[in-house]
């Protein structure tokens, strides 16, 4: 028995010799063998040197390189693709076209503002302060990311050498600054849509507080009132009284009620919110989170308050004193009303802490219109003095006279002598279309 065991260990030991020679003689001289072999070896290589360089990479990423990244839904989107096209040294062959503030006119001619910027999905080089920026603006293809509006999100990411975060936080600020500067010398309005503010995408060019021409220095005392409110905030909060301040400038038509908000805004560096009580889309819920939703630094406008409540509009008195001063009411608000009507105002509203300062706009007075006379025509005090005779006192409206004015513009003699058949008729007819108005 054990012989035969011995036996048979021998023969299969002889037998696994044999096949191993034959499998390493199949390993040596098989080529197709080697070669795959080869395959795997490069492959598995290959896999090692891209392990490593991912590595590498994030290290590189994390310790040697900054980025900024902006998308379209953000409004500092637009600070950095501004920034992007007016920086010298981005010059690039591939550029892709922004336009906006796009308008057809009647006659069919279009205006717009357009720039170049880099083209999306391709990296671009360029060199800003001695660093050099590699920029990725990618637009994805699918129509998944777009915004409610139907506009594709794109993204914007710059990437330069480096370890301080402040190099991407000067080059934000710098684009900041540089947008800032675009509308320094413009006025940005907001109009209201239900019950929240839109933009309008074109600012206004600000109005030089003086070319609005009012009785005596009223103008001025307007704007130290404001000043003064804006800069009490500590002395209100201390004293325990509601930080807001309602203004209402109340007479005819055409003496420059609107215009003393919109010069106002402009010497204050503030934004103008639009709201019209006879908008169907604005109730007293809307009202009162328009209100109390308002961009900081803006003037709140409430044009011809009188009109709240006619027959359109879905505002109440009850939803608009709440508005104006509730509970909930926003602090560091100021809003101006205007009404053409003030007796057609309930004493409720237009009571202290509602509206805190009244200003009389009148029709024009002497000094007015020899004011505005010289605006038009400098260097004329002789003729001013004749023209402010003809012209009778509290008669025609800042509008009427500026308007006659601008149709003799060329000439000086020509607007004297036409003010007493031209001006001084219209106005005596329009003095009667106010009386009649103000009976109904």
């Amino acid at each position: 028995m054990t012989f035969s065991y011995t036996f048979v260990k021998l023969l299969c030991d002889k037998k696994n010799k044999q096949n191993s020679e034959e499998m390493w003689d199949i390993v040596t001289n098989n080529s197709m063998f080697q070669a795959g072999l080869g395959l795997y070896g490069v492959a598995a290589g290959m896999m090692v040197v891209r392990t490593f360089g991912q590595a590498f990479k994030i290290y590189a990423q994390r310790n040697f390189l900054v980025s900024l990244e902006t998308t379209s839904r953000d409004v500092s989107f637009q600070w950095v693709m501004t920034w992007l096209s007016r920086t010298k040294s981005l010059r690039t062959q591939h550029v892709s076209v922004m336009t906006k503030n796009m308008e057809i006119l009647a006659n069919d001619e279009m205006t717009a503002q357009s720039m170049l910027t880099p083209a999306p999905n391709m990296p671009h080089l360029f060199w800003h302060r001695g660093r050099p920026f590699l920029l990725h603006r990618t637009r994805p293809s699918d129509r998944i990311a777009t915004t409610p509006g139907g506009d594709v999100i794109e993204t914007v990411t710059l990437t330069t050498l480096g370890s301080d975060q402040s190099i991407m936080a000067d080059v934000f600020e710098e684009a900041k600054r540089y947008a800032a500067s675009s509308e320094t010398q413009k006025t940005v309005l907001y109009n209201c849509a239900g019950g929240r503010w839109t933009r309008i995408s074109e600012p206004r060019r600000r109005r030089p507080l003086t070319s609005v021409v009012l009785e005596g220095s009223r103008r001025d005392a307007i704007l130290h009132d404001v000043n003064s409110f804006l800069d009490s905030a500590s002395w209100y909060h201390t004293m325990g009284i509601p930080y807001r301040r309602g203004y209402l400038l109340y007479g005819p038509p055409g003496c420059g009620k609107s215009s003393l908000v919109m010069a106002l805004a402009g010497e204050l560096g503030m934004a103008i919110c639009l709201v019209s009580l006879s908008n169907r889309s604005v109730d007293d819920d809307s009202l009162n989170s328009l209100l109390n939703s308002a961009p900081k630094k803006c003037i709140v406008l409430l044009e011809d308050i009188d009109r709240a409540f006619n027959a359109e509009s879905r505002v109440t008195m009850s939803g608009l004193l709440n508005a104006l001063d509730g509970v909930a009411a926003q602090e560091g608000r100021v809003i101006f009303m205007t009404t053409n009507y003030i007796e057609k105002l309930t004493a409720a509203l237009i009571r202290p802490g509602r509206v805190d300062v009244r200003v009389h706009v009148k029709l024009a007075g002497k000094d007015q219109v020899r004011e505005m006379f010289l605006r038009f025509f400098p260097g004329h005090g002789a003729l001013a003095d004749d023209f402010t005779k003809i012209v009778p006192e509290n008669c025609v409206s800042m509008a009427q006279l500026q308007g006659f004015l601008f149709l003799h513009r060329e000439s000086a003699e020509s607007a004297v002598r036409a003010a007493s058949t031209e001006l001084v008729a219209a106005a005596e007819a329009e003095s009667a279309e106010r009386a009649r108005n103000s009976v109904k």
